[in-house]
């Protein structure tokens, strides 16, 4: 991120809403899935309940109710899917940030926005249903993601539909649609 989309984003941090119904400084944590993190090594790349497990399990040991991580860590399990290849390369960054809440959890707008596209990207590993918005702060637009929803998240939706800054337009789903990824 630049250092101006950084300083734009800090202008107007009172104005964005909380995503999730939880506080980050009294009900989070951050959570460490890359591949540096040792304790990862005994949980095979296929097995979303171990995966489950461990997150949840590293929650309770906090007594935390939501866990934060990924931004451009490096993750091994990307080399199980064809959806993290490119050109014959694989990608193991992971280029977004991990909210960790139980499935059907409310997602709320953090910015007044509209909606760009939402699809089901169905592929193993891949994001599941998935709404992207639309913001525009200042003179600068920009576009958050939110995969891994409930695919009942995906009705009723339509390219630019406005979406306000804190209104709920989905819920995360189960690991069954959400591309195989553990409950978030």
């Amino acid at each position: 991120m630049s250092s101006e989309t950084e300083k734009l984003l800090k202008s107007h941090q009172q104005e964005f809403k909380n995503i999730v119904p939880y506080d980050f400084a009294t009900e989070g944590m951050w959570i460490d899935l890359s591949i540096a993190n040792a304790e990862l090594e005994s949980i095979n790349p296929d097995d979303t309940p171990g995966w489950e497990r461990y997150i949840w399990g590293e929650m309770a040991k906090q007594g935390k109710k939501l866990a934060v991580g990924g931004y451009t860590e490096e993750r091994s399990r990307y080399l199980r899917s064809s959806a993290y290849f490119a050109n014959g390369e694989p990608r193991i960054i992971h280029m977004g940030i991990d909210i960790w809440v139980p499935a059907g959890t409310p997602m709320a707008a953090p910015l007044d926005g509209t909606i760009h596209s939402f699809q089901n990207n169905d592929k193993f590993l891949d994001y599941g249903p998935t709404i992207i918005l639309t913001h525009q702060l200042d003179n600068m637009k920009f576009h958050t993601l939110y995969g891994h929803q409930s695919v009942e998240s995906l009705a009723d939706k339509f390219v630019g539909k406005v979406i306000k800054a804190g209104e709920v337009f989905s819920h995360l789903g189960i690991a069954e649609v959400n591309g195989g990824w553990p409950d978030r």
